[in-house]
């Protein structure tokens, strides 16, 4: 299926998700969860001096295969965070992904990390069950808005929970619908497979004004890691860690670089 087809998929399936949702309930929940003491995505991200900060997927399957730490996956989020990992990212979408908001709740309770909910997110209830389970950010993908002041209305909302979206680009039009909002943290969709393209990052990265500029999709190996942090803050890795047979050790390859690369990327 094309990425159009999923995401017209995933559309159904929140409408109806929405349809059924004590909406009351959620908001009590989430209210509840303003208590809740969270990391402050960027402010972590910032703070990495050592490594590449990176932010490590936990994905559990994609439209095209299920991948092997599906069936483990607190032992595979913490070989992520022992390899260098200073965030983690958490598919939540369940048919595709075979994802759930449950792993993104243990591994927001269970490990003093920023955790991100990596999904289709369009509708206000989202945002409450993500603040239920005690995440620091969301993804909001730029193209999936037909205005910009939707994309403000979810990122402000998320904000009254402590929470800082990651808002995702992929083109020259995406950079310049986000730069009519008050984004901070920015991630460029490089794309994987055919559609993969690293330059992405050096062009669009000249668009956008962000806090804190991530590149998505594509990064594989170091000779990527080098070419997108000349143009970006940090990464996002999924399928490449998802690929690996040595978990921890892919993270550390991505991420603890030597010093000749920080001195040299940007």
């Amino acid at each position: 299926m094309s990425r159009s087809e999923i995401f017209s998929d995933m559309r159904r399936h929140i409408l109806y998700d929405k349809q059924r949702i004590d909406t009351k309930q959620l908001e009590e929940l989430a209210d509840e969860a303003r208590k809740i003491m969270r990391l402050n995505i960027i402010s972590t991200l910032k703070s990495v001096k050592d490594r590449v900060p990176l932010i490590a997927e936990f994905k559990p399957a994609s439209p095209r295969a299920i991948y092997r730490f599906y069936y483990d996956p607190i032992t595979t989020i913490s070989e992520m965070i022992k390899g260098g990992a200073a965030a983690i990212s958490i598919l939540t979408e369940p048919v595709y992904y075979r994802g759930s908001l449950y792993y993104l709740y243990v591994t927001s309770r269970l490990f003093n990390i920023p955790t991100l909910r990596k999904d289709l997110i369009i509708e206000e209830f989202q945002i409450y069950e993500t603040a239920a389970t005690g995440a620091s950010s969301y993804l909001l993908i730029a193209d999936q808005f037909e205005k910009h002041r939707d994309i403000e209305d979810l990122i402000q909302l998320g904000r009254s929970f402590n929470m800082e979206p990651l808002v995702e680009i992929s083109t020259a039009r995406d950079a310049e619908i986000i730069s009519r909002t008050s984004t901070r943290l920015v991630g460029i969709n490089n794309g994987e497979g055919e559609d993969k393209d690293l330059k992405k990052t050096e062009i669009l990265s000249e668009m956008v004004n962000a806090e804190f500029l991530v590149s998505e999709s594509g990064i594989r190996c170091v000779d990527d890691v080098k070419f997108v942090m000349k143009y970006a803050d940090g990464i996002l890795v999924g399928t490449a860690i998802s690929e690996a047979r040595d978990i921890r050790g892919k993270v550390m390859e991505l991420c603890l670089l030597n010093q000749e690369l920080h001195e040299t990327a940007k």
